[in-house]
């Protein structure tokens, strides 16, 4: 009786473990911001990965990658040429830091797993 509850828990936390990992299987990550509809300095910065020292694509504006310094849930920070990008992956709100003129703009932000 005592090996078959070992086993059983043993499958339980194996199970368990295999269930929490599903999510990262996934084959193709993307998250975007769209700003073109804000008049922000380029019209949408796409990540396909969010972690620190990544980069992310920048559709419609100079330089065209950002650097990832910070992220976690709520927010990704990144450097974009001379300047600062704060996004909050809430909201999709976004403050550009370009020669000490801060600006924010309420972009639109999607995710797309696959």
């Amino acid at each position: 009786m005592a090996n078959s509850l070992i086993g059983l828990s043993i499958a339980a936390l194996v199970l368990s473990g295999s269930l929490r990992d599903c999510a990262s299987m996934t084959r193709f990550n993307q998250e975007s911001y769209d700003c073109s509809a804000v008049g922000a300095p380029f019209t949408r910065i796409v990540f396909r990965d969010t972690d620190i020292g990544k980069q992310g694509t920048v559709e419609g504006g100079t330089p065209t990658k950002v650097t990832i310094t910070a992220s976690d849930d709520n927010r990704i920070t990144a450097t974009w040429g001379d300047g600062m990008v704060r996004i909050n992956r809430q909201t999709g709100a976004i403050a550009t830091t370009l020669s000490s003129n801060v600006k924010t703009y309420a972009c639109k932000q999607a995710t797309f797993r696959m």
